[in-house]
């Protein structure tokens, strides 16, 4: 038997825009982490952007 093609939500990777230090900056990260980053980014002193699924950007 193969392995199924079937891809999960946790599976699924977003790109995570962020305005920080005078640039924009995007990093892809798991989707199941995308709260803990958002948080993380703004602690940081980051302006968030925007997040999109990392398929749709392709």
């Amino acid at each position: 038997m193969g392995v199924s093609g079937r891809r999960t939500l946790a599976d699924e990777q977003v790109w995570l825009e962020f305005w920080k230090g005078g640039a924009a900056h995007s990093i892809c990260v798991p989707r199941a982490r995308l709260r803990q980053w958002r948080l993380d980014l703004i602690a940081d002193g980051a302006v968030l952007i925007r997040s999109v699924s990392a398929e749709v950007a392709v």
